[in-house]
């Protein structure tokens, strides 16, 4: 009788776990469910509006339909998509949503299925980017004849299609236990051994790219204060070429930057978590801390670069942009 108690106590333990583990806060009031509806909107406007920018900034002015700025475009698809799944996890926030959620095994799997696709599109064209500035600043001669928009339309669906294989795993390989929280349904050797790698493989490549970069900017800056004190060069071009050439810099640092910071967090929690007990509301958390990673990217190019700038602009005030006079060189390199 006594360990026909204990097993009974233990089971209802277990389920008590689990109904903990299938909403975010049972215990909202009406108030609090209605004010995070609104934030929630209020994010969600700026995701998809953000991109949504950035995408016909680009597809409306001339001088941003650059081989670079197809990487762009296809980052802010993804990041547009990744902004549209922002209500799948809201449900987590209202148990009657989560419940419904916990009861059908194929919408939960959806859920992870497209997360998963849309932010390896994310970091694939992170490192798509940084590869296309690195061959610039590497080949700077032969940059035109390496690239093409036909080559960039080829390198741009096999990220597509390279993430809809990430984006199937779960579909194909999970848990079911009536939870749909990602510790419950991914598998640990997907997030483990392959997801986490795969997040920190993007992230080494970029960073290494923007290491080369970086360095190919100073020592351009270091080489125009030598001609310059020496008076070799008799214009300022040399400066100017370096000052651009850093700004645009500054661009690829802060689009980078800004992503690692709003993803790392979740990453790294998401290994913790397998080894150490890790909050799953503090995880969910991070998880839309990268959400709005999503709409910081149209932000910072309205911010750093004047192309994008003038193309909001025009937009917002319902103008169509002329074709810029710049070379086409030029805007190749301030774009991204």
């Amino acid at each position: 009788m006594e360990s026909t108690a204990m097993v009974m106590v233990a089971n209802t333990t277990a389920v008590n776990n689990v109904t903990e583990s299938t909403s975010i806060d049972s215990d909202m009031s009406l108030t609090q469910q209605i004010m995070l509806v609104v934030l929630f909107i209020a994010v969600l406007v700026f995701i998809l509006g953000g991109n949504l920018l950035t995408i016909m900034a680009v597809v409306r002015t001339p001088a941003l339909r650059t081989v670079p700025n197809m990487y762009v475009v296809s980052l802010a698809v993804a990041d547009f998509l990744t902004g549209a799944m922002m209500p799948y996890y809201a449900i987590s926030f209202f148990p009657y949503l989560q419940e419904k959620l916990n009861s059908n095994k194929y919408l939960c799997l959806c859920r992870y299925a497209l997360f998963h696709l849309f932010v390896a599109e994310s970091m694939a064209c992170m490192v798509v980017i940084a590869f296309d500035r690195f061959l610039f600043i590497k080949y700077p001669l032969h940059y035109r004849t390496i690239t093409s928009h036909r080559k960039a339309g080829f390198v741009i669906a096999g990220t597509w299609i390279a993430s809809i294989l990430v984006g199937m795993v779960p579909i194909w390989e999970y848990r079911w236990n009536n939870d749909c929280t990602s510790f419950e349904v991914l598998t640990r050797v997907f997030r483990l051994y392959g997801l986490i790698p795969g997040f920190f493989l993007c992230l080494f490549l970029t960073a290494l790219f923007y290491g080369y970069i970086v360095k190919t900017a100073l020592d351009h800056q270091r080489e125009a204060l030598v001609r310059r004190t020496t008076q070799l060069a008799g214009s300022s071009n040399p400066v100017t070429t370096s000052r651009s050439d850093w700004k645009s810099v500054k661009v690829f640092l802060l689009v980078f930057g800004v992503f690692v910071a709003c993803w790392f967090p979740n990453f790294t929690l998401v290994f913790v978590g397998y080894f150490a007990d890790v909050p799953k509301t503090l995880v969910f958390f991070t998880v839309i801390l990268g959400f709005l990673n999503s709409g910081m990217n149209c932000i910072i190019y309205a911010w750093q670069n004047h192309h994008f700038n003038s193309a909001f602009k025009a937009l917002l005030c319902g103008r169509r942009r002329r074709a810029s006079t710049s070379s086409e060189g030029r805007t190749d390199v301030v774009v991204t």
